[in-house]
């Protein structure tokens, strides 16, 4: 509970501070999403119009099964908070799909609250913008797929599943940007071996992890940006990034690049010890440490 509260307190703030995202008007929406679980299978321009939510403990409350769609949840919310803390449902989720847009929604309580996967490797170009994702139990975001972007999204209160030893705030596979995003509070349910990640970039060669805020990670082994297998040239600039508190003994990190190829400039990176804070990334200069 004090992790909710606490991230709960910064969830508040930050409403005051998230920029106005385009939204769809009415008129130039294609369909309109009015039930759970809803499939969206022809390409275009849907929205919504009132706030969805569904019990369901497995599944997908929205599926996507084309390319080229937008999603506009115009600020209205999907919930899932009613199946629980041992939910498997993903909030929005399409595979192996090109060019899927998420903006203006709040998913709230699922395993996963977007998931954007990369499956065959045919998928990429998605963006997923201007979110509000609140105590998704094992993922705030997950986008794979290369060319794709996931900026100015407010992730907050991930964790909680007692089936992820790992919970994250974004995750992604390809090279995809994470720009501009809030990560708020992310802890474990697995104890004592579990632990907790910012941003996780997986084989992303050539993504941009930039200006990014993260903060309240808890558990036994924590990172708040971490480039983990194949993320050999990820230029991490210009983030925040606030340790845990009390700061880790070991195998924690601000920024930890896996492969040592990674970048790191121009950062804030405090609370986390003077040798965990940039852990096998090439210093660019510019960043600032305090333990």
């Amino acid at each position: 509970m004090i992790h909710r509260l606490f991230a709960c307190a910064v969830f508040g703030a930050s409403l005051l501070a998230m920029p106005s995202a385009h939204a769809e008007t009415f008129d130039t929406c294609n369909g309109f999403i009015t039930t759970l679980p809803a499939s969206i299978g022809t390409q275009g321009v849907y929205c919504l119009k009132q706030d969805l939510s569904t019990s369901a403990a497995s599944g997908q409350a929205i599926s996507i099964n084309a390319n080229n769609v937008t999603l506009d949840c115009n600020g209205y919310k999907i919930g899932g908070l009613a199946a629980g803390s041992s939910t498997l449902t993903t909030g929005i989720y399409a595979q192996s799909k090109l060019n899927i847009t998420i903006r203006n929604c709040t998913l709230r309580g699922f395993e996963t609250g977007i998931r954007l996967s990369d499956g065959t490797g045919s998928s990429g170009g998605h963006v997923v913008e201007d979110n509000r994702l609140d105590l998704n139990t094992a993922v705030g975001i997950y986008v794979g797929g290369d060319n794709s972007t996931v900026r100015r999204n407010f992730v907050l209160n991930s964790g909680g599943s007692p089936f992820t030893t790992y919970p994250r705030g974004i995750a992604t596979e390809g090279n995809v940007d994470v720009i501009e995003n809030t990560v708020a509070g992310v802890f474990t349910a697995a104890a004592p071996g579990g632990g907790a990640m910012g941003v996780e970039t997986t084989a992303s060669e050539s993504s941009n992890v930039v200006g990014n805020r993260i903060s309240g990670l808890v558990g036994g082994q924590v990172f708040g940006i971490y480039n983990s297998g194949g993320s050999g040239h990820v230029k991490n600039v210009g983030n925040l990034v606030t340790g845990p508190s009390p700061a880790q003994a070991s195998m924690a990190g601000g920024i930890l690049c896996n492969d040592g190829a990674g970048i790191a400039k121009d950062n804030v990176i405090t609370g986390w010890g003077a040798s965990y804070d940039i852990y096998n990334c090439t210093d660019a200069g510019g960043n600032h440490t305090q333990p």
